[in-house]
C-alpha cells in the first residue's frame, strides 16, 4: 500500500513533467514546438457513425467492445516515478497507424469548424446521459471516441494551470462529438510520442483561444471555478462535461465572457460559498446527479494540471476528490458510488489507495489509475486490432528451477503510456525474458499503445494483465454475482488483449469462492500470479494454477535475487521448481538491465532457467498435468 500521496504525487510529476509550483499569471501562449512541414491545408471528409457504431465514411469506428483493467498496483499503489532507465523514445514505430510522416500546417484558426454530425450512441441502456457521439454498448466498460480526420494541436507545455483547466474542458467538449483536438505536453517518452504515431492531418494551432471562437456553435458558455476552494475545479468540471461549457478561471472569465468569444456565464461557484470540500462535492451529488453519466466515475487531485479532465468532460462524468478514510467524506462517496452501474470504472486516483479500493470493491466498482493519462479523448478514437505475436516455443520441461521476473504497475493507463516506455527503450530489453503488466484497458482507451508494445516486443517480452482483471480491486470485498461478472467480464477483456496471465491482489490471498471466480469463468487463463505471501504454488479448483510472488514488490536487484534465492533453498531438485519474482517499475533501477544482471547472477547455475509468464504456467500445467492451451 502506498505509504502517502505527496511521494506519488512528486514522483508522478516528475514522470509527466510538471510542476505545482506553476504560477496562475493569464493567457500567456508558447509558441509551438511541433515539427512544421508546410502543408496549407489539412482537412479531411467528416466521418459519422451509424447507430450501431460502424463508421458511414471515413475510417473505422475503433475497437469497440473492450475495456480496462487495473488501476494501480503493487504495495506502492503508485503510478509513474520519476527515475526510469532507458535511453528515452523507444523504438520502432509500433504497430501505430503511422510512424511521424502525417504533416502538420501551421494554423487552425481557420477552416471548417462543423462536426460530423453524429448519431445516437448506442451506449448503456440504464444510462439517459451517455452523449451523442460516443460508441458505448452495456459490457463496453470505456467509451469509444470517432474516428479520427484530422488533429489541431495545442502546445500545452508550461502553460498556467488555469490555462491546462480550460484546454481540458475544451478538448473533451469537442472530442465528444467528433476527434479534433490533441495537448501536446512535455511527458516524459517525448511530447509527440504518441502523436507522431497518428497518420492523420495535424495542425498546429499557435493561438488555442482561436478554437473558442472556431467552436463557439458547440461551447453553451464557461463554468467559473473558486480559486480559494480548489475542488471547485472537480464541481467545475463536471458541470461543464453536463451542460457543454468549458472550464474558467474569474481572470480568464474575464477574457471568455468579452468579445470576440461572448460566452455566457453557466454557474460562478465563487457565488455559492462553499463553507468546505465536503460542501462542494455533496452540492454536486445533489445538484448534477441526477444528470450525470451512471457508467464511470472520475477520481482526481483538483490541484493536478495535465490530467484525465478532458475525460470527465467528454463523458459527462462526475468528479470527486473523497478521502474513505475520513467519515463524512465516505458518506458523500457512498452516494456517488451507490448511483453507478456495476462493474463501471472508478478511473483516476485516491487520496489513500487501500480504504479507496476497499470501498470500491464492495460497490462492484473496479479502480483505473489514470489520473495522469492524457489525451483519452483521442486516443480512445484510434482504431486498432490488437496484434500479439505468436509466441515462442516452451522449453522442455525438466528438473530445473524455473523463474519469471514481472514488471510491475503495468496496471496504471498512465504508466503504459509514460513510463513504461523509458523502460521498453533500455538497450538490454530482449536479453531476459520480461513479463511486463499492461492495462487491458487500452484495448478501448488507447490500442494504440497496447498495440506498440505488442508490435515491438523481442520474444522475450510479453504482456499480462496487472490485478485484478479488468481493474485494481480487491475480489474479496465484491458480491459474489457481481465477482463473477468482473471475471466473466475480464475473460473477454484479456482475450482482445492477447492477455494470457494475470496478477490478482487481494489483500490477502486469493482463495474459496473468489478464486473459483477466476478459475470458471477465465477459462483461456494459463495461470494467476498472487501477491499475498512470500513464494508457493496451488492450483484452484483443479483448473487454474495459482502461484504467489517469492517477492512482490522488489526495490533493487538484491532483493529479487533474495526471493529467488529464499525459494531455491528449500528445493530438494525431485522435480521442477517454479519461481515468480517481480520488480517495482517505479523504482529507478528496477528495468531490463536489472533484471538482465539477476539472469547473470546465476550463469553458473545450470540448474536455474529465466522463463517469460506464459512459459512459467504452460510448464506448471506440464507438470500438474493439465491441459497445457486452454
Amino acid at each position: 500500500m502506498a505509504d502517502g500521496m505527496a511521494p506519488r504525487t512528486k514522483a508522478l510529476l516528475a514522470i509527466a513533467g510538471l510542476s505545482l509550483a506553476r504560477t496562475v499569471t493569464g493567457c500567456a501562449i508558447q509558441e509551438s514546438t511541433l515539427p512544421f512541414h508546410g502543408v496549407t491545408d489539412a482537412a479531411s471528409p467528416d466521418s459519422t457513425f451509424s447507430r450501431d457504431g460502424g463508421p458511414t465514411s471515413g475510417g473505422s469506428s475503433g475497437s469497440g467492445g473492450s475495456s480496462g483493467s487495473g488501476g494501480s498496483s503493487g504495495s506502492g499503489g503508485s503510478s509513474s516515478s520519476g527515475g526510469s532507465s532507458g535511453s528515452g523514445g523507444s523504438s520502432g514505430s509500433g504497430g501505430s497507424s503511422g510512424s511521424g510522416g502525417s504533416s502538420i500546417s501551421t494554423d487552425s484558426s481557420t477552416g471548417d469548424s462543423s462536426d460530423s454530425g453524429l448519431g445516437d450512441s448506442s451506449g448503456g441502456a440504464l444510462d439517459a446521459a451517455t452523449p451523442a457521439g460516443l460508441l458505448w454498448p452495456p459490457g463496453q466498460s470505456f467509451p469509444t471516441f470517432s474516428p479520427i480526420d484530422q488533429l489541431e494541436v495545442i502546445n500545452a507545455g508550461g502553460v498556467t494551470v488555469e490555462l491546462d483547466y480550460l484546454y481540458l474542458s475544451l478538448q473533451g467538449l469537442i472530442n465528444r462529438t467528433k476527434t479534433r483536438i490533441y495537448l501536446q505536453d512535455g511527458a516524459p517518452e517525448g511530447p509527440t510520442f504518441w502523436l507522431d504515431k497518428l497518420n492523420v492531418p495535424k495542425i498546429a494551432v499557435r493561438d488555442p483561444l482561436t478554437l473558442i471562437t472556431k467552436y463557439r456553435s458547440e461551447i453553451a458558455g464557461i463554468v467559473i471555478y473558486d480559486p480559494t476552494l480548489i475542488d471547485t475545479v472537480n464541481l467545475a468540471t463536471a458541470i461543464a462535461g453536463i451542460e457543454n461549457g468549458v472550464v474558467a478561471s474569474p481572470s480568464l472569465a474575464t477574457t471568455l465572457t468579452a468579445a470576440p468569444y461572448n460566452l455566457p456565464v453557466l454557474a460562478d461557484l465563487q457565488t455559492n460559498h462553499f463553507a468546505s470540500a465536503n460542501d462542494v462535492y455533496q452540492y454536486e451529488l445533489t445538484t448534477y446527479g441526477a444528470r450525470a453519466s451512471t457508467r464511470l466515475i472520475i477520481g482526481l487531485d483538483p490541484k493536478l494540471p495535465r490530467t484525465l479532465r478532458d475525460y470527465a468532460v467528454a463523458l459527462k462524468a462526475m468528479v470527486v476528490w473523497l478521502d474513505p478514510r475520513d467519515a463524512a467524506q465516505k458518506a458523500i462517496l457512498a452516494g456517488f458510488l451507490s448511483r453507478l452501474q456495476p462493474n463501471s470504472p472508478y478511473a483516476g486516483w485516491w487520496p489513500d489507495e487501500g480504504s479507496g479500493v476497499t470501498m470500491t470493491s464492495q460497490y462492484g466498482v473496479p479502480v483505473f489509475a489514470a489520473d495522469f493519462s492524457t489525451n483519452l479523448s483521442v486516443l480512445g478514437g484510434v482504431p486498432y486490432t490488437i496484434q500479439p505475436p505468436a509466441p515462442p516455443p516452451t522449453p522442455t520441461l525438466a528438473n530445473k528451477a524455473y523463474v519469471a521476473i514481472f514488471m510491475s504497475d503495468g496496471d496504471n493507463m498512465q504508466e503504459n503510456q509514460h513510463l513504461m516506455v523509458l523502460k521498453w527503450a533500455d538497450p538490454n530489453r530482449g536479453k531476459v525474458p520480461i513479463s511486463w503488466t499492461v492495462q487491458p484497458g487500452l484495448v478501448d482507451t488507447a490500442p494504440i499503445i497496447l498495440n506498440y508494445y505488442w508490435t515491438t516486443a523481442t520474444p522475450n517480452d510479453v504482456m499480462v494483465s496487472g490485478p485484478s482483471g479488468l481493474g485494481y480491486t480487491y475480489p474479496a470485498g465484491w458480491p459474489a454475482q457481481l465477482l463473477n461478472d468482473y471475471t466473466s467480464r475480464s475473460a473477454s477483456y484479456l482475450d482482445r488483449a492477447g492477455l494470457r496471465v494475470i496478477t490478482v491482489w487481494n489483500n490477502g490471498l486469493l482463495s474459496g469462492a473468489q478464486a473459483t471466480s477466476y478459475a470458471t469463468n477465465m477459462p483461456r487463463l494459463l495461470g494467476v500470479t498472487d501477491q499475498a505471501g512470500t513464494g508457493g504454488l496451488k492450483v484452484i479448483d483443479s483448473k487454474l494454477p495459482q502461484l504467489i510472488f517469492a517477492s512482490a514488490y522488489a526495490e533493487t536487484e538484491a532483493a529479487l535475487e533474495a526471493g529467488i534465492d529464499s525459494q531455491l533453498l528449500g528445493w530438494n531438485k525431485s522435480g521442477p521448481l517454479f519461481v515468480a519474482v517481480q520488480g517495482n517499475m517505479n523504482q529507478t533501477v528496477i528495468n531490463p538491465t536489472t533484471f538482465l544482471a539477476v539472469q547473470q547472477h546465476y550463469a553458473m547455475n545450470t540448474d536455474v532457467v529465466f522463463v517469460r509468464a506464459d512459459h512459467l504456467f504452460t510448464l506448471i500445467r506440464q507438470a500438474q498435468g493439465l491441459p497445457t492451451n486452454p
